[in-house]
């Protein structure tokens, strides 16, 4: 079947079978089959109009007790996400005269495909010129051309879940859950950002209105269906497990993601199983990026070593012959670590799903190696 000659006579992509083995009988039967179920998809889609759209209403209901009720002093602003562009336009084309009309709120619409739109006249409708009037601070807009105005209602696919600077803005809605835990934690880091103006941030997440573990547990149908498919065919078109990197496991650690950022905000430290930022944090594991934000502030404008402070820290480790300071708190760190481990493998014991073993884990200080460090000293600590 290699042979190219063969190749009009070939149907199929990764299973290959000749056009004179196919039961064209049952082949139409099927089709017609196929036919008849996404009619009455069709059928039941389009008797879903606007007016019986709960979810939008309850989107609507959202928006307008934001707008009526801001909760840093007026701002008004709010970002819409959703996964897709059909999804985007139908919001923006349901919601931008309500709220111009009723909130007095003009509206944009951002996709990775199409034509951007939106409410406020004069302004140009490319990705920089609308989400500069929708987060004008952030976005350093000249002073000049505050007169245009600005946008207060965002709505918009993944196109600019990262990369943007969007931090005028203090309260963001996930109109659907993306699959990837981390894509929402990036929608959030838009308005989550350091040198925002607002005291408070919020987000809304529109969760499917059925069990998680339904909506998602994709895995056991799928592979329900393979063999199912092995079982009547020859056990060698299992495509799950031909694919490498298991994919089935993936999407496993999905769900387990997905149900954790249901009851959490979690941090994009939070997603990976193994040791890291955030279980050297001396304790506080929930607080990995509040820690991390504090450091960052303590460092920024510092491009270069404070010589008067390095002669502090030099004069209390003698020239760095005595770091016993930091070793302790670096034994902390990886006491910590340990801890948390041991913690989590005997929580598996009572969970179904298999257990952590903490055999090869880590076993102490020696473990591990201290590739760079910041030390901070309070002004006027003493030198001895």
């Amino acid at each position: 079947m290699e042979d190219p000659a063969f190749e009009p006579l070939l149907i199929g992509r990764r299973v290959k079978v000749l056009l004179q083995d196919v039961d064209k009988v049952r082949w139409r039967q099927d089709l017609i089959e196929d036919r008849n179920r996404l009619i009455t998809l069709l059928s039941s889609a389009q008797a879903v109009v606007p007016e019986r759209d709960e979810k939008l209403e309850r989107l609507r209901e959202c928006i307008r007790a934001k707008a009526t009720n801001p909760i840093n002093g007026e701002n008004r602003k709010v970002i819409v996400f959703t996964a897709f562009a059909d999804t985007a336009n139908y919001l923006y084309g349901e919601l931008s005269a309500w709220a111009l009309q009723d909130l007095g709120l003009h509206s944009a619409l951002v996709t990775g495909a199409g034509r951007n739109r939106t409410t406020l006249p004069g302004i140009r409708t490319d990705l920089s010129s609308v989400l500069t009037s929708f987060s004008p601070r952030s976005k350093e807009r000249p002073e000049d051309m505050a007169a245009e105005g600005e946008i207060d209602l965002l709505i918009a696919t993944d196109c600019i879940s990262e990369g943007q600077n969007l931090q005028d803005c203090d309260f963001l809605v996930n109109y659907d859950i993306h699959w990837n835990p981390v894509r929402i934690i990036q929608r959030f880091g838009r308005i989550d950002r350091i040198g925002s103006p607002n005291d408070r941030i919020q987000l809304v997440n529109f969760w499917p209105n059925i069990e998680l573990e339904e909506y998602i547990n994709l895995e056991q149908r799928v592979s329900g269906r393979m063999v199912l498919l092995d079982v009547s065919a020859t056990g060698e078109e299992n495509l799950i497990e031909r694919e490498s990197g298991d994919p089935m496991n993936d999407l496993e650690y999905r769900r387990k993601q997905l149900l954790k950022l249901q009851d959490a905000v979690i941090d994009l430290e939070d997603l990976s199983s193994g040791v890291s930022i955030a279980d050297l944090t001396l304790g506080t594991h929930t607080q990995s990026k509040q820690l991390l934000d504090r450091l960052r502030r303590l460092c920024v404008g510092r491009d270069y070593h404070d010589d008067p402070a390095c002669d502090r820290y030099d004069r209390v480790t003698k020239g760095g012959d005595d770091m016993s300071a930091a070793v302790r708190l670096l034994s902390a760190a990886v006491a910590s670590v340990t801890g948390k481990k041991e913690e989590r493998a005997v929580e598996s014991l009572f969970s179904p799903g298999g257990t952590h073993t903490l055999r090869g884990g880590v076993a102490g200080v020696d473990d591990f190696e201290v590739v760079a460090f910041i030390v901070i000293l309070p002004e006027g600590a003493p030198t001895a």
